[in-house]
């Protein structure tokens, strides 16, 4: 359920939707005869996609694209808008690594939605009135217009549980991007390492295990590699379920194969942590089991 007065949007959707939009963005870079102008577009939408002064970026995309095109496609222009006078600082911008909570207290009201529904009015006006034509960025602004809490996440009957490798630096980022999109706190979380994963499964099964990520069910299934992720992202809800729906299409051997190889090589490219459970304020510091 979302909080009163706020939309279904987390940070993580949000940079979600903003990397897309970005990628459109560079669709929309001025010719390649105007060499300068079409460097500029594809360096602000870099900036624009890893949310590193977004705002200001956003704002110059918008008016390089408009002072060099007459009339055009309408669909970049909503999208782009939204983001430029968007309120707070979302999980997965620049700005918001490795802050404590990976949260950050980030909300978006139903008034973004109702300015994004307004957005998708006046595009409809210009398209009906022949006056521009559609794009991508058209369909990322009715996605923006749509509120992610209309996708619930899978429930259970019973808490279920997803043990990482506490000596993993990628894990431990999975493990922040949890805490910061599982808003209900349906998985609670503990290292491989502890107590509470030697208590839950044997020994011997134990020891069959990958070192990466292992979650278990509600009704006592244990989950590992992609069949953990999928089963975590579609908990979420919102666009993180259809983002499942998505990975499940691809055959299991096939998305095992990509996972395991960036499993050889994480700890060679993601720095080591400095403990097992990641610095975090104690409201969710209680999400974990030793």
């Amino acid at each position: 359920m979302t909080e009163a007065g706020a939309s279904g949007w987390t940070g993580g959707q949000i940079s979600l939707v903003r990397v897309l939009v970005a990628l459109v963005a560079m669709a929309h870079a001025p010719p390649c005869e105007d060499l300068l102008r079409c460097l500029a577009v594809a360096a602000l939408s870099i900036a624009f996609l890893l949310g590193w002064h977004w705002r200001l970026a956003g704002f110059a995309i918008l008016w390089v694209i408009l002072a060099t095109r007459d009339g055009g496609t309408v669909g970049v222009h909503g999208p782009i808008l939204l983001y430029v006078f968007m309120p707070g600082v979302p999980y997965g911008a620049w700005p918001a690594r490795g802050r404590p909570d990976p949260d950050g207290g980030f909300r978006l009201g139903r008034v973004f939605l109702l300015v994004a529904r307004g957005l998708v009015v006046l595009s409809a006006l210009s398209l009906w009135r022949g006056h521009m034509e559609p794009d991508l960025g058209l369909v990322l602004l009715l996605v923006l217009a749509c509120d992610p809490a209309w996708i619930p996440g899978t429930r259970a009957d019973a808490e279920e549980r997803l043990f990482y490798d506490g000596d993993c630096g990628l894990c431990h980022r999975f493990v922040r991007f949890l805490l910061a999109e599982d808003r209900r706190a349906t998985l609670r979380l503990a290292p491989l390492q502890g107590e509470t994963f030697a208590a839950t499964l044997p020994e011997a099964e134990r020891a069959a295990l990958p070192d990466s990520l292992v979650l278990r069910t509600a009704d006592g299934r244990t989950l590992t590699r992609t069949a953990a992720v999928v089963h975590a992202l579609s908990r979420l809800g919102g666009l993180w379920r259809l983002a499942a729906a998505l990975l499940r299409v691809v055959p299991r051997p096939f998305r095992d194969l990509g996972y395991d190889l960036v499993a050889k090589v994480r700890k060679r490219v993601f720095p080591p942590p400095e403990g097992v459970c990641p610095i975090v304020p104690p409201e969710l510091a209680a999400r974990f089991d030793p």
